[in-house]
Parts: C-alpha cells; structure tokens; sequence
C-alpha cells in the first residue's frame, strides 16, 4: 500500500510541475521552440513555418490552461486585420484554419483577462485596444485613443498588460510623449474603473514587477507608476529598450545607444541599490526581453541573436543566432500564462500545488511509519 501510495505521490507531482520554455518567431515566417529546462545543448527546433516577416508570439490563459498564439501583423488598414494561429504550449497546433483577428493592426501585445474568458490586442496602427472572447474570437469591445482637439500628432498603440484587476495599456504620442491607460473590463474611458497617466516622455516598454507596480523604460532610465503615483527606479545615459521583472523585488533592462549603423546594447539588473551590468554588446536595433521568475530564466533578443541567462547566477546559459533559429529573431515570449480556473468541471478536477504538499506530507507520514 505504501508503495502505491507513493508511485501516485510521484506522478501528480511530475505532473503538476512546469518549466517555462522560450517561443520566438523569425523574419523568414517561423515560429520555434528553445527547451529550456534541457542543458541547452539540443538546438532550438522550428515548429511551424508560413507565418509573415513581422509576426509576433503570445502566451494567453483560457480559463484552465495555457494557449499560444502567433499573430501575422499588417499594417494594411483597407485589410480585415492581422491574421492568427492558435497552438499549445509545445506548439502543436489546436486549429488548422487562422483566424482574423478584426480591426487589429500589427499588434504590439497581447494580454489575456485573470479570468481567462477574453484576450486583449495592442493594435498600433489604429492606437486602439481590443478584446477577443477565447471561447471563439468573436469581437468583445474595443477603444481607440483620441488626441484632444487642440492636439496635432497621431498616436498609435504599443503594449498592453493585464491585472486581477484591469487592462494597462501604453499609447506613443509622438512628439506629446506617451500615455498609460488603466481600463477596467468596460474599456471605457470616463468612467470610474479608468485612469490616465501622460509622461513628457517617449516610453519604449512595460512591464510588471512585484508589489503590482507597473515599470516603464524611458529616455533616460525606469520609472514606476504605482496608483498613478510615478517614482524614478533608475537613471540612465541612453534609452531603455526593454525591461523585465526578476525573481525578486527588482528588474532587467536594455539600454541602447546609437554607433554609426549599429547599436550598443546594454543589459543590467537592478536590485535593490544594487545595479550590475550582465552584457555589453553591439548588434542590430531588435531588442527584446522575457523572464521566468519560477525558473529563474531571463531570454532576450539583441540583434539577430537570442541569449538564455540563468537569473539564479546570471551566467549565460547559451546564445543562438539565424542559422540556429532557422531565421532572424523578431518576437520572443514564454510559453506560459496564468490566471484564474473559472470552469467548475475541470477545476474539481485538478490537483493544486498546495493539495499536493498535503498529500506529500502523508506520505512522509506513510513511510516513516
């Protein structure tokens, strides 16, 4: 009895665990695959190809599991919208037919609703955002950004992240600098679950870090913007690019300065006081990154190469570039996504992590005795 005990013991703890692998896509139309929980040693592997020159990979939570979807962007206005795959987390594909994704145009994000029922999709060309049902695609709701009327300058949509509690989203308003949006479920604006926040500044990335803080890279370093509140976290000589959260209280980001056709790219890690430079190199403008805060993995695009560090030791794991990746990187992400198990059926079903450490300690109990 002991011994089955522990052999089921065994099984739902494999099975409940996860390791978050890395998901690009390439400007020849490929969409891959980088194992990260192997030593690296295996080559990325190109799971399917057709996609466009500039397409963009996305995790989403849908309801009670991870989906991937790869976009093929255009930024043809006169068009129907961009056109999508749907895939698992390993990039077999659910659907074979695409689907358009009606009135997005060359999405810069996607974000997924805590609750898994809608995605959400940064269409930059028309400065809007727009919310798909999971279920079947079908168009939810939508805002677009209007400059107010003594403005002179045209905005477009670059990011969006999602919260418990509501969609955050960066529009680029030239030379007027940016804006965040903090909608609630409605994507209204005047209405009380929404707030805006102008900056003076081009902002050129966001992202989470801990304590529900929202980070933003800058001309001149990262602030965070906290219940509208801004704080500057980093001062910096040369633009912020990108910047991701690690496994703690601090975070990764890429400044970039111009060198003649090329760029110097910087990446660091600030923690605490602590500032510390992982990498300088020069490359082409792309300049990406994704961290797994579990595992400990922090991926990033610089050029035409993508780089695996470990955060645990910040030593770089591996680097691949085009002829490994089956083309130049152009969008980089995880291949998972969480939220809340709104299906009752399914959710009875599952076993939590914390249902497991009960039934660990049972079992420790079982073989002591």
């Amino acid at each position: 009895m002991r011994k089955i005990f522990i052999a089921i013991m065994a099984t739902l703890i494999l099975s409940g665990s996860s390791w978050a692998d890395i998901l690009y896509t390439t400007s020849s139309g490929n969409l891959g695959i980088i194992n990260t929980s192997s030593s690296l040693d295996v080559a990325p592997e190109v799971k399917f190809s057709g996609l466009g020159s500039n397409s963009l990979v996305a995790p989403y939570w849908a309801g009670s599991e991870t989906k991937i979807i790869a976009i093929d962007r255009t930024t043809d206005t006169t068009t129907s919208g961009d056109s999508a795959y749907i895939f698992t987390p390993s990039l077999s594909k659910i659907r074979e037919d695409s689907i358009t994704l009606d009135g997005v145009y060359n999405a810069q994000s996607v974000a997924s609703a805590w609750n898994g029922r809608s995605i959400f999709f940064a269409s930059r060309e028309n400065a809007s955002i727009l919310s798909f049902a999971t279920s079947n695609f079908a168009l939810e709701k939508s805002y677009t950004f209007e400059p107010d009327s003594q403005d002179i300058y045209t905005p477009y949509m670059t990011g969006a992240i999602s919260g418990y509690y509501g969609v955050y989203c960066l529009v680029d308003c030239e030379d007027a600098g940016s804006s965040v949006l903090m909608f609630d479920g409605q994507l209204k604006d005047g209405v009380q679950g929404f707030s805006q926040v102008d900056f003076d500044d081009t902002i050129w990335a966001m992202a989470w870090l801990s304590n529900s803080r929202i980070a933003v890279g800058m001309s001149d370093g990262v602030e965070v913007i906290v219940s509208s509140r801004i704080t500057k976290l980093v001062s910096t000589d040369h633009p912020v690019k990108a910047v991701c959260r690690d496994s703690s209280n601090g975070f990764y980001y890429v400044t970039q300065e111009e060198s003649g056709d090329e760029y110097i790219h910087t990446i660091s890690h600030q923690s605490g006081s602590t500032n510390r430079t992982l990498r300088v190199m020069t490359a082409g403008e792309t300049c990406k990154l994704v961290s797994e805060t579990k595992t400990h993995t922090l991926a990033a695009i610089i050029g035409e190469k993508i780089y695996i560090y470990d955060t645990a030791t910040e030593d770089l794991r591996a680097e691949y570039d085009s002829a490994d990746l089956g083309g130049v990187p152009v969008s980089i992400s995880l291949n998972s996504a969480s939220g809340d198990d709104y299906d009752s059926a399914r959710s009875s079903c599952n076993v939590s992590f914390a249902g497991i450490a009960l039934l660990l300690a049972c079992a420790t109990f079982l073989i002591k005795k």
